[in-house]
């Protein structure tokens, strides 16, 4: 009789870690789930400036919400980040939309007036991030920012500015 061993060698591979997306729950391997999961994402929130004189005008005003993340190899405990360095915005007045490199003619905001410039540029307020305690391989980090109401002041019915922040999961191998 005669015998020999058999190897199986098994190799792994690094998992990205998954952010998940606006107003949906991710399972812990990041897969979109209707219910339970790691947690429901809340990536938007909506900030309306008081009218002046009226209470509440010239106080800070606080919008939160909750970034979600998973990442199926069990031994990496990913960071959530913010590059508050680096805000996008866009402004709309009269169905014109202003963006930072601009589409058409005159709506980039550099074609804005320098008081509408420095107004929004005055908005790119930092947002905060707060993780929860316990995170592993998937958890959740809330986040809020504050604006102060009166840098809101000089927009007009029917104007509107949109932030966009830029948000980085990293477990230090592979970064979503």
């Amino acid at each position: 009789t005669a015998t020999e061993t058999v190897t199986v060698t098994v190799t792994g591979t690094n998992d990205t870690v998954v952010l998940a997306a606006d107003g949906t729950r991710i399972d812990g391997e990041g897969e979109t789930v209707g219910a339970g999961g790691v947690g429901l994402a809340d990536l938007s929130a909506t900030v309306t400036e008081v009218t002046d004189g009226a209470s509440g005008d010239g106080d800070p005003q606080t919008v939160t919400g909750t970034i979600v993340f998973a990442d199926e190899d069990i031994n990496d405990t990913p960071t959530v980040t913010v590059d508050n360095g680096t805000v996008g915005a866009t402004y709309t007045k009269d169905g014109v939309t202003f963006t930072a490199a601009g589409t058409g003619a005159n709506d980039a905001l550099t074609d804005l007036p320098t008081p509408v410039q420095n107004a929004i540029n005055a908005l790119k307020t930092a947002i905060t991030l707060t993780p929860t305690v316990g995170n592993d391989d998937d958890g959740t980090v809330a986040w809020s920012n504050t604006i102060d109401d009166d840098a809101l002041d000089f927009l007009a019915a029917g104007e509107s500015v949109d932030l966009s922040y830029t948000i980085t999961a990293d477990d230090r191998t592979a970064t979503a």
